[in-house]
């Protein structure tokens, strides 16, 4: 948001009308604890099961250890969004935003984990969307490639 607000002109991911940049902002600020938080605690353990060095990562892994708990907070989150995306393309004004690019990176890797996006159908169709536009930088083989490291 601030490289956005410190950019002469205009950005075309984030809007410089007041209501819809409130709505870019509300959910990039729902993003980090809303959905940001539930998919690390899914795909983290994952991540991490083979690095036990790091004491950082040894007492992180202690403070996800619930992974139902995590897959219910996943679930709920994609339940919000599969519903807000209902009807439309993107998340505000059915234009391309920072909150689409930042959120659906992140929902990417749920994907590349193989996560069952069945009950979520607007999701699924949300994040292609975002992934075949031209704003959005693939990072599905760095991903895969660290993850299938560890």
């Amino acid at each position: 948001k601030y490289l956005c607000n410190i950019q002469e002109g205009s950005d075309p991911y984030y809007p410089s009308d007041p209501k819809e940049r409130a709505q870019v902002d509300q959910y990039l600020d729902w993003f980090h604890l809303g959905l940001r938080d539930p998919i690390v605690g899914v795909y983290g353990p994952l991540f991490y099961e083979k690095n036990d060095k790091n004491e950082f990562i040894k007492s992180w892994k202690k403070g996800i250890n619930n992974q139902e708990l995590y897959s219910q907070l996943t679930s709920e989150a994609l339940g919000y969004l599969n519903t807000q995306l209902q009807d439309v393309d993107f998340l505000v004004n059915n234009s391309l935003t920072l909150a689409d690019l930042s959120l659906a990176l992140t929902v990417e890797t749920l994907r590349l984990i193989g996560y069952d996006f069945s009950p979520y159908p607007n999701v699924d169709r949300w994040v292609t969307s975002v992934a075949e536009h031209p704003a959005h930088k693939p990072f599905g083989d760095e991903f895969k490639a660290v993850m299938e490291s560890q």
